[in-house]
């Protein structure tokens, strides 16, 4: 077999099959959760064609009639009834069966001896708190630790990451699982089949802040109204050759085809960086100044001291610290106009809210983040704006806001919405918000490494969860109707 993961499952089914003196192939006919009917694998295909001494196929082995060597199980009822004339599997398919009889008698589930205790009394109190209509601990309330852990109150941190605020903003719950309980994905890197977005993003960054810094030491970066030379462009190349080098050695490129496709994109997108690069600097008159500035974290790797945190008051809350590192400051000649740009490798669609919203309802905050630290560093004659960039055919090399944000312009945004989320992780409130559904899924659970802890329906749960008046501040901030009501005033 070409793959060497499945060679390895055929094999262990192989041995499997060896091992007994009679061996049971089964497969489900449907799945509860998705409400989909499900299929046998082509192996179990390939038993039943043996046993029946003709081709078995999916189409054709549930109209096989009676045959000692098959036996169907219509459905969940009729597997319990085989139970209650033969022999149980195992302990658990007894207990089903004996709660089943007990339902079918019309007694109450909560009266049976297994509900008492146990998993089954965990899973009713489960099944419970997400059909209220309030948020329980079930569901992401944690309000019994207000106050008795540090990991709720925000002002106690040196300096907080503006990501794990939109994290919040995005998903309470998924703020829950990562920043509050450490939860974490495992990592498989023997599955994947090409580079991660987030280790492409890196690979990306990393090569452009060598390259700016390379143009800085040898004081050949262009004046705002120059292009790049071939030169240049030679040197970029090579960068990126030396990283994708890095990135082999590292395990983290996936399968060698995709990855030599990838290859072809990332070098493609980073010849077009220079020619939109050198219309965004003749656009705005600024050239390279700093990159990878860092603000209120250790020195770098390389001994360099940072900015300190960037620091703002929030009225309701108290003065929150916040670090990160912006990837690149660029200045016009007069040194009177900083622009920060933060570099995006992917797609511009979850950006379009910000057109409405200069901080998408809490989402995108990196951006007034930004132009705080650099205002305290390059001091307060100086105008700081600062855009993301997205620096891929993908993104269109797309400045998203078209006109780069300024922080006196979305001031009173950023505080209201970043006090409602200080306060909601406060209160501990934590619910799931799946965001909107498309053909993909549901926006926020596509990339969620907790997609599995939330029932199939979230949708039905969260729009009724959203009755719950401690939510009030949440939905308002996602809708913006709180500053709406503000301005009416």
């Amino acid at each position: 077999m070409r793959g060497g993961r499945e060679a390895d499952e055929r094999y262990a089914y192989l041995a499997a099959l060896a091992a007994g003196d009679q061996c049971v192939l089964s497969f489900p006919q449907g799945n509860p959760g998705s409400q989909r009917g499900q299929f046998p694998s082509r192996w179990f295909l390939e038993a039943a064609t043996q046993l029946h001494g003709a081709p078995e196929y999916t189409s054709n082995l549930r109209a096989i009639g009676p045959v000692p060597w098959l036996t169907t199980v219509a459905s969940m009822e009729d597997g319990l009834r085989t139970v209650a004339t033969e022999s149980a599997a195992d302990i658990h398919d007894r207990d089903v069966e004996g709660l089943w009889r007990w339902r079918r008698a019309g007694m109450p589930m909560e009266q049976h001896h297994l509900a008492a205790s146990g998993q089954l009394s965990r899973a009713l109190n489960l099944e419970q708190g997400r059909e209220a209509r309030q948020l329980t601990h079930w569901d992401g309330d944690v309000s019994i630790l207000k106050g008795r852990t540090r990991r709720l109150r925000l002002l106690d941190r040196p300096a907080l990451s503006p990501t794990s605020l939109e994290t919040w903003a995005t998903c309470p719950f998924r703020y829950l699982m990562s920043n509050v309980l450490g939860v974490a994905a495992l990592e498989q890197p023997e599955d994947v089949a090409t580079m991660s977005p987030l280790e492409k993003g890196s690979l990306v960054h990393g090569v452009l802040e060598s390259f700016i810094r390379g143009g800085q030491k040898e004081r050949s970066l262009p004046t705002p109204e120059e292009p790049w030379s071939e030169e240049h462009r030679n040197r970029l190349r090579h960068l990126a050759l030396e990283s994708f080098a890095d990135a082999e050695e590292r395990g983290v490129t996936g399968k060698a085809l995709l990855w030599e496709l990838q290859q072809e994109a990332i070098l493609s997108d980073l010849d077009e960086f220079l020619s939109a690069d050198a219309g965004l600097r003749e656009r705005f008159g600024v050239t390279p100044h700093l990159v990878e500035v860092r603000f209120g974290l250790p020195r770098s790797s390389g001994g360099e001291p940072g900015l300190e945190a960037a620091q703002r008051d929030i009225p309701g809350v108290g003065i929150l610290r916040f670090r990160g590192v912006a990837d690149r400051v660029d200045l016009d000649p007069s040194g009177k106009l900083a622009l920060v740009l933060d570099y995006k490798t992917g797609s511009t669609s979850s950006y379009r809210s910000m057109k409405d919203d200069p901080v998408a309802g809490g989402k995108r905050l990196q951006l007034p983040i930004y132009t705080i630290a650099l205002q305290n560093s390059l001091g307060t004659d100086v105008t700081v704006r600062a855009a993301y960039w997205f620096v891929s055919a993908s993104g269109r090399f797309e400045i998203i806001p078209p006109e780069p944000v300024e922080m006196a312009e979305v001031a009173k945004r950023f505080d209201s919405v970043v006090g409602t989320i200080a306060q909601g992780i406060a209160e501990g409130l934590f619910p799931a918000n799946p965001g909107t559904e498309d053909r993909n899924g549901f926006s926020n659970c596509n990339y969620c490494d907790f997609n599995t802890l939330c029932p199939s329906r979230r949708d039905i749960h969260w729009e009724r969860k959203q009755a719950d008046s401690r939510l009030q501040a949440y939905l308002q901030m996602q809708s913006g109707e709180a500053d709406k009501a503000e301005g009416e005033c």
